[in-house]
This record gives C-alpha cells, sequence and structure tokens, in this order.
C-alpha cells in the first residue's frame, strides 16, 4: 500500500521537490485513471480540495511522508474522514493556542 502511495506522490510532484502543491494534487486527481484507482483504494476524493487541505500542513504543502501515512487513516466512508479533518483542525488549533499563551505571557513580563 505505500509503494503504491508512494508512487502516487512522485508522479503527482511535477515539480520534483518533494512536496505537493494544490495545483499538482488537482492536476493529478482530473485524471479519470487516477480517480478510479483512488475509488478501488477506498479513498473518497470526490472533492479534492478538502482531500488536500486534510493533507496539507500549515503551509499549505504536503510532504511525501505525510502524504503516504495519513492515507490509511482517509480510507473508507466519510465519516472516517470527518473525523480525520476534526482532529487535523484541533492540531492546528492547538498550535495557536499555544503560540496566544506565549505572546500573553510576554506581554505579562
Amino acid at each position: 500500500y505505500a509503494n503504491k502511495m508512494m508512487s502516487f506522490f512522485r508522479a503527482a510532484n511535477a515539480s520534483g521537490d518533494g512536496y505537493l502543491t494544490h495545483a499538482e494534487f488537482n492536476a493529478m486527481m482530473e485524471d479519470p485513471e487516477v480517480q478510479t484507482w483512488f475509488s478501488v483504494m477506498d479513498l473518497d476524493v470526490h472533492e479534492s480540495s478538502e482531500f488536500f487541505e486534510l493533507l496539507a500542513s500549515s503551509d499549505g504543502h504536503v510532504s511525501s511522508e505525510d502524504f503516504v501515512s495519513a492515507m490509511p487513516r482517509l480510507k473508507g466512508q466519510a465519516r472516517a474522514q470527518d473525523l480525520v479533518a476534526v482532529r487535523l483542525q484541533s492540531k492546528r488549533m492547538q498550535v495557536v493556542l499555544q503560540d496566544i499563551r506565549k505572546m500573553l505571557r510576554e506581554m505579562k513580563s
């Protein structure tokens, strides 16, 4: 499974920089063969923008490691994807809250 995901990543990474951009991901997802392959892998990607956002880091890119490790968690019904989205959003909110706490502490000093 991981080898197939890595092959997809390499093919989608047109720039060869080791990160997928939103544009690179969308370009690959327009290919009917890729859509079929994702469907066979039980990955629901009919909303490719939302799917990319689930994978992307705060800089808007997806590394090969993140791509390969996230895919198994996104398999299955939309409910599973929704749950992953909530977890990822929660992690992002934690980072923001930590930054706010740090700023407040600095203001008190």
